[in-house]
């Protein structure tokens, strides 16, 4: 009898626990993210720009005024921490910044859409429907 109880009630645990986290989402396969990176430096500025992740390099690409470049990945469910960062640089002019940053159960953004500006970083916002979601670069 303890043995059918261990074969039998154990899966049954396990198989309530996870679909009560799938459910709340908790165990739901990461969604793909979309990353879009669109030149807006102003004048006829051409931005060259490198994102990567501690696990992949999305490359070098060159952008020309107004013109826009995007990437999508993702994120890996058993790693806690899932950063991409990118460096952007015009003419005398280099600065990082991070563009998606998935930490724990917290969830940055879906569709990331950013405007490279001189002095800082828009990314889309979608409750106002604008670029005004402004940081600084980290240098």
């Amino acid at each position: 009898m303890a043995s059918f109880n261990g074969k039998v009630v154990l899966p049954m645990l396990l198989l309530w626990f996870t679909v009560t986290m799938c459910a709340v989402g908790q165990l739901a396969p990461p969604k793909m993210r979309h990353i879009k990176i669109t030149n807006e430096l102003g004048g006829d500025l051409a931005l060259t720009f490198h994102c990567k992740s501690p696990k992949r390099d999305y490359g070098v690409q060159v952008l020309g005024p107004h013109a826009s470049s995007q990437f999508s990945f993702k994120p890996n469910i058993w790693v806690v921490d899932t950063e991409v960062s990118c460096n952007f640089q015009w003419p005398n002019e280099s600065h990082d910044f991070v563009v998606f940053r998935l930490q724990g159960d917290v969830e940055q953004c879906i569709d990331c859409f950013y405007n490279i500006l001189p002095n800082v970083v828009c990314r889309f916002d979608d409750d106002t429907g604008a670029y005004d979601d402004c940081l600084p670069y980290y240098n």
